[in-house]
């Protein structure tokens, strides 16, 4: 979750200068926020009705896979109605990561630490969306482009796709278990 808040905040800032880099202009750029946005609703509804029928690892999991597409078109994008769709998937995956990322924890690992184990979370996620930035803007300065950046992430998130698709959330029994040792 840290690594898609630090690619958001990255995208988030220098967007218009993505998108400016592909040839498309302010307008473009103002539409494909509202379509980002307006999309990340619907991730958020989409996210909690089937976390609760195919499970949060799984819905990680293909939230990602579709964001490492995201990664890898991005620089393909030849039209306006391609930014506005391509920024709405993208919008849509940070909708089911914000699900993700409120529920995520008690799932995982029950009540008992919880506000231990989310101040820790977000305590990486803040730092991950400050550095974030920071990479896309010297990653650009380098290549004298934003998508090597992109491009050379993409794998990182489908890696970690993977492992999302197999991991397992321990059941309530074996919680109750680890929370009497402790």
């Amino acid at each position: 979750m840290a690594l898609y808040g630090g690619l958001i905040a990255s995208v988030s800032l220098f967007n218009e200068s993505i998108l400016q880099e592909l040839g498309f202009g302010q307008e473009t750029f103002r539409y494909a926020m509202a379509g980002l946005m307006t999309a990340g609703l619907l991730g958020n509804m989409v996210a909690a009705w089937s976390a609760r029928r195919i499970g949060l690892p799984r819905v990680m999991a293909v939230s990602l896979a579709i964001l490492t597409i995201v990664m890898l078109t991005y620089n393909h994008l030849q039209s306006d109605w391609q930014v506005i769709m391509h920024a709405g998937i993208f919008g849509f995956c940070g909708g089911v990561f914000s699900v993700l990322f409120f529920t995520g924890f008690g799932q995982a690992f029950g009540q008992t630490h919880l506000g231990k184990i989310q101040g820790c979370a977000q305590a990486l996620a803040v730092m991950a969306s400050a550095l974030g930035p920071w990479w896309l803007a010297d990653v650009q300065q380098r290549f004298g482009s934003y998508f090597f950046a992109m491009t050379s992430a993409a794998p990182v998130f489908a890696s970690v796709a993977i492992c999302a698709w197999f991991t397992k959330i321990p059941s309530r029994k074996s919680m109750q278990l680890i929370n009497t040792i402790s």
